[in-house]
């Protein structure tokens, strides 16, 4: 599978419809600040789209597996904000949202094996239209396949088994330009782990190592604190504690 063709509208300075073919070698050219680096971060942000859609359809099988309803489980979250990704001075409305389409080109096998898994026929283009709203949490962006003629909406009822298909088969990772060697291979880290976060051995273990550590923790918040109140008196308490980002 193959992306071929990257559409941006209305993501940061990206203000009017931008269509971009994507061949095998790419090359961005242009001065700085002119929005290069934002064309990146939209086809990083259509990317993660995909995969939380696609994780929240594995999260959401499993409960219903184990008896559980559809909201009993919480979603993974989106990266998009709308006050920061959403051009400056425009209005945001439902009909004026930042969109990100994907054109994707499958070869033989691969339109066989998605009539197999999705249980519907293509032609061996697979285009999908994400749409990001103004609210902030889980379901802050909607995702409807592009298709001329009949089937359409039968598709875009199964746009999260479709995330999950193209997922499986499409790996992207957007690094920064300034990163170090730690800053990159943690967020690939946080990217990949973060299907555990609902799991409920991985959420036992952590409470496990949670208590192992608060006597640890405990200790090295009081020796902190000794020497820190002689500087600033009105110090209460100090308090050290890990942070999960998985």
């Amino acid at each position: 599978m193959k992306l071929t063709k990257l559409s941006i509208s209305n993501f940061r300075s990206i203000t009017k419809k931008q269509e971009i073919e994507i061949k095998d070698k790419n090359i961005i050219l242009g001065k700085n600040n002119e929005g290069k680096s934002n064309i990146l971060k939209a086809l990083s942000l259509a990317m993660e789209a995909l995969k939380i859609h696609s994780d929240n359809y594995k999260r959401g099988l499993r409960n219903y597996k184990r008896g559980l309803r559809r909201s009993s489980f919480r979603y993974s979250m989106l990266s998009y904000n709308a006050e920061k990704d959403f051009p400056k001075g425009k209005r945001l409305t439902s009909d004026n949202q930042a969109v990100l389409e994907l054109e994707f080109k499958l070869n033989n096998y691969e339109i066989l094996k998605f009539k197999d898994v999705i249980k519907s026929n293509i032609n061996g283009v697979l285009s999908l239209k994400i749409s990001f709203s103004s609210s902030q949490g889980a379901n802050n962006f909607y995702i409807k396949v592009i298709k001329h003629g009949r089937g359409a909406v039968t598709l875009t009822k199964k746009s999260e088994k479709i995330a999950q298909f193209v997922a499986d088969k499409v790996y992207y990772n957007y690094i920064p330009a300034v990163s170090t060697e730690a800053d990159i291979i943690n967020s690939m880290l946080v990217a990949e782990l973060s299907v555990l976060a609902q799991d409920e051995e991985y959420k036992k273990a952590i409470a496990v190592i949670d208590e192992l550590q608060k006597p640890i923790l405990e200790k090295l918040s009081n020796r902190i604190k000794e020497p820190l109140c002689e500087f600033l008196p009105n110090i209460s308490d100090v308090k050290i504690e890990t942070v999960n980002n998985y």
